[in-house]
């Protein structure tokens, strides 16, 4: 369709929109030098950058990862055709801050003077990485020829307080913030609001989330850690966007495997070592009896007879149960404190109700779900409608399983709780089972059932062998690195880095406490720094060398001590007053860059919330640090005494910013920030 260039008028009335400007046109410039094939990372994966190989010029899938898409409204609207698309009013589920403020008016204005559809613009403008600060893919707007867009564009667009120049560049709109309104508005509102980057999303919705979810009797490992940081973030994520969260974790206590270290221990346990380390001692058990369960068939049956006993509640097996669980659910609770992970409540398999497990086979079987098996007590699920094959709901003995417990269990919550939504972070080697819970609950016909969501994670495996195949972690082989090994040698890389400034390693207070914050601080952000889908080796050969690659965890914690170390040094300009700070002062592309980043904030929080994803916290934490870094090397003051006052308050109050923000995205990525380096 060939553009035609009308007469701008005000089609979509917005309240909150900006007035019409009657400011001088923008300054306009075209430079060749501007690479317009690189976008911001917040539009591609979390451990990639666009290159210009793989960029395209519509950009329609790196669009999908935009704040502003995710607004259920403005996305039915756009859809809306020949309908009313003018905008709504913004609601919480909108991203909010100046930043949103500056790409609605990018959108009103271009939207006005090019006669398309609102939210069509609206969609297309994204942060860019370098050379300003939003861009807009001109042909991704459909109007055909472009060279009347571009003269149009140059000629009515109208600058104002947000936005002071655009370029025109192959194709590409470059619009740049007005840097004083920028550090104006986006300082104040930082220092103004408490739970700055964060709405009210959730307010008065309850949401319970289930994460972590050992098998007792076994030790904390490397591969546990990306389920319970994955939900302790997910818990931190929604408390502080004003959701009343419970964290459960789901104990598994209960089965054929519990049974099976039950009978291994006849053979191979020791009170005494069982007293020296519970977890370790039943892990040892575990490894030697499934061993021998490979070539002795009589061993699983003795193992299903001893869980028949517990199901039949026999006073003798569920008192050897109730021990081993209190032993490891203790030693359990060290290893959460140790990571900054915190519960609500502690659930467990064993203390789900037998009513539903019998319901739902009734239900499903009413329904003509369940598929008989001749000459014995399992109950078959038929969920090949769905592509979810046949599952078990009952053995052939008459016990339970999983999958039955986990529907009853999720029955239990709902009672219980009354939630909103309820979250499930588990791993995608489960992805069928949990398919097949939350399908039969909507089989059932629960009114709650769509509000259970399953957030999946990839694996994390050994190192690749001679033959470069993946060698996998496995509790039943023994082959796993424990948790505590992979911190302690972590721990002992940073000790050898910090140690190499004698003079700061002297200052430092209680340095084991610290070198071990930072070695969980470096295994964190290194799980977090990729997408979470992703499955990620581990080697335990040559583990401490996350100490030293690239951006990383101790980045985080280096660059937030620097801020606290500024603000401890000009302790005589404290407290400062945002009121009767001169952000005039504030000037420089370092400074607008630092800024612009803290307002970018908001945003961020809004896409994670509806990706739950981690690294675009982390991402946004790696850019910031760097960017801190270059304006504190840089920052100084001149004039007169009162001048040099003046601008250094300035600067305080904007580094005080950046240390607040940083911090916030640091503890809701469960890091515990050091002040002291």
């Amino acid at each position: 369709m060939a553009y035609t260039p009308k007469d701008p008028t005000m089609l979509y009335p917005y309240t909150n929109w900006p007035q019409r400007s009657t400011s001088p046109s923008p300054s306009i410039e075209s430079s060749s030098s501007f690479d317009s094939e690189r976008y911001d990372s917040d539009h591609t994966d979390c451990d990639t950058h666009l290159s210009p190989a793989s960029s395209r010029t519509d950009l329609s899938d790196a669009g999908l990862d935009d704040p502003t898409l995710t607004s259920d409204a403005a996305k039915e609207l756009a859809r809306n055709e020949g309908g009313d698309s003018s905008p709504p009013a913004l609601t919480v589920e909108s991203p909010t801050g100046h930043l949103s403020k500056c790409r609605e008016f990018i959108a009103r204005r271009l939207s006005t003077l090019l006669c398309v559809d609102y939210f069509s613009v609206y969609a297309k403008v994204f942060y860019n990485k370098r050379g300003g600060d939003f861009i807009l893919p001109l042909r991704a707007l459909g109007l055909g020829h472009l060279g009347p867009i571009e003269s149009e564009i140059l000629a009515g667009f109208q600058r104002n307080d947000f936005i002071s120049s655009v370029v025109i560049n192959n194709a590409f709109a470059i619009f740049t913030c007005s840097t004083s309104t920028l550090v104006s508005a986006v300082l104040t509102d930082i220092a103004a609001t408490a739970n700055y980057g964060f709405s009210d999303l959730g307010l008065g919705r309850k949401m319970i989330v289930e994460y972590s979810s050992p098998n007792i009797a076994k030790p904390f490992h490397i591969g546990h850690l990306r389920p319970t940081i994955l939900g302790a973030f997910l818990r931190n994520l929604h408390l502080r966007s004003g959701w009343k969260v419970t964290a459960v974790n789901y104990l598994g206590d209960w089965g054929t495997q519990f049974a099976m270290i039950a009978v291994g221990f006849q053979k191979y346990g020791s009170d005494e070592a069982l007293r020296r380390d519970p977890c370790k001692h039943l892990f040892e058990v575990y490894v030697n009896i499934t061993k021998d369960a490979e070539t002795d068939p009589n061993v699983k049956v003795q193992a299903a007879a001893f869980f028949k006993k517990m199901e039949d509640m026999d006073e003798e097996a569920i008192g050897l149960w109730r021990h081993w669980r209190e032993l490891t659910v203790a030693r359990y609770g060290k290893d959460y404190e140790q990571l900054n992970a915190h519960f609500d409540v502690y659930a467990a398999e064993s203390e789900v109700g037998q009513d539903w497990q019998d319901k739902s086979v009734e239900v499903l079987e009413g329904l003509g779900y369940i598929t008989p098996v001749e000459g014995s007590l399992a109950k078959v699920v038929d969920l090949t409608p769905w592509n979810l094959n046949k599952g078990v709901l009952r053995k052939g003995n008459g016990t339970s399983i999983y999958l039955s417990r986990d529907i009853a269990e999720a029955v239990r919550r709902s009672e219980a709780y009354s939630f909103d939504k309820m979250v499930y972070v588990v791993a995608s080697q489960q992805d069928v089972h949990m398919a097949r819970v939350i399908r039969i609950l909507k089989l059932m016909e629960f009114p709650w059932a769509g509000q259970c969501e399953h957030v999946n994670h990839g694996l994390v495996h050994g190192p690749k062998d001679a033959a470069g195949r993946i060698t996998k972690f496995s509790t039943r082989k023994g082959n796993v690195l424990p948790l505590d090994d992979a911190i302690s040698q972590v721990e002992d890389a940073v000790h050898i880095l910090l140690r190499k400034d004698a003079q700061r390693y002297a200052s430092i207070p209680n340095p084991d406490k610290v070198a071990e914050e930072l070695a969980i601080s470096l295994l964190k952000i290194a799980d977090f720094s990729r997408r979470k889908i992703k499955n990620y080796g581990v080697d335990a050969e040559n583990l401490e060398s996350i100490v030293h690659k690239g951006d990383n965890g101790l980045l985080l914690q280096l660059v937030y001590s620097r801020l606290v170390a500024l603000r401890r040094r000009n302790r005589h300009l404290l407290p400062v007053n945002p009121q009767g700070v001169d952000t005039n002062l504030l000037t420089g592309p370092l400074v607008h860059r630092l800024v612009f980043l803290l307002g970018k904030y908001p945003d961020i929080i809004h896409t994670t919330i509806a990706t739950n994803e981690p690294c675009k916290v982390v991402n946004f934490c790696f850019e910031l640090c760097h960017a801190i870094r270059r304006l504190l090397n840089t920052a100084g003051t001149r004039g007169n005494e009162s001048e040099a006052t003046a601008t250094a308050t300035a600067q305080l109050f904007m580094f005080g910013c950046a240390e607040k923000v940083l911090k916030s995205a640091m503890e809701l990525l469960t890091l515990r920030p050091q002040e002291q380096l």
